[in-house]
């Protein structure tokens, strides 16, 4: 990492502050590997800083050699003064953030799989953000209150800048009734907003059907949506087809119970 800090106009420091800049895992932030420094790299501290005088501060972060793939984790930094573990929050920032603006997310830093297993040959559907799902696999027969297993295979023709959570819904195809299963793609360790050109990577969901669910056959339909206004995102088939409602039609489910 190699950024440069600056004081604001007319504001001068009295103390002198530490950055700590972390790797972080998703969704849990756990801290993989960090680099800690006073600001000014010793030579120049914050108490000598001049208004609207750059001030570059190189970190480095040794990555760990067992680094998992086909996740995403986060570069974030944190400003402190006298305890690393009480770290200062930001009063604004064009980043987001975490822990009330205490922890900076600078950026995300995917890890692509080498190798991913073939897609089945039923997906090409297209979404306006720039990204395909190219296959998927989900069950035909469950029992109520099974562990479901659904694959989704994910490409991305460019650079993803939203943040999407997928929707697996359930229709009862003669009562209409409506069984909802939302997740944020790879269960939050891999978000869309990290999503870089030619990305190609497999999603495994699993998730169990509630033990209320009446046997039935259920339609399966899929797609994503803005989270914070609920808006879901655009999608066309392979022949550039606009979906309905924009919500992919998988296949059926036939749901029993158990005898």
């Amino acid at each position: 990492m190699d950024d440069p800090l600056y004081l604001p106009e007319q504001l001068r420091l009295n103390e002198d502050y530490s950055m700590s800049v972390h790797l972080f895992t998703q969704p849990n932030a756990e801290s993989l590997t960090q680099d800690d420094m006073l600001l000014g790299e010793f030579s120049y501290p914050t108490r000598a800083w001049i208004p609207r005088l750059p001030v570059r501060n190189r970190f480095s972060l040794q990555v760990p050699h067992d680094l998992s793939s086909g996740v995403s984790y986060r570069l974030v930094a944190m400003l402190w003064k006298d305890n690393a573990m009480d770290s200062i929050p930001a009063n604004e920032s064009d980043h987001a953030s975490l822990l009330n603006n205490q922890i900076i997310i600078l950026q995300g830093m995917p890890s692509l799989s080498d190798t991913v297993p073939s897609a089945p040959d039923n997906g090409a559907y297209q979404f306006a953000e720039g990204f395909t799902l190219q296959g998927y696999e989900i069950p035909e027969t469950l029992t109520v209150g099974d562990t479901v297993t659904a694959r989704f295979w994910w490409s991305a023709e460019r650079d993803i800048q939203s943040n999407l959570t997928q929707f697996i819904h359930a229709v009862n195809i003669e009562t209409e009734a409506l069984f909802v299963f939302d997740q944020i793609p790879f269960a939050g360790r891999f978000p869309t907003s990290d999503w870089i050109a030619d990305m190609h990577e497999l999603d495994e969901w699993t998730f169990q059907l509630p033990a209320d669910m009446p046997p039935a056959t259920y339609r399966i339909q899929t797609g994503l949506y803005n989270p914070v206004t609920g808006e879901r995102m655009p999608v066309t088939d392979s022949n550039g087809q606009a979906i309905q409602d924009n919500s992919i039609v998988l296949g059926e489910w036939v749901v029993s119970v158990t005898e």
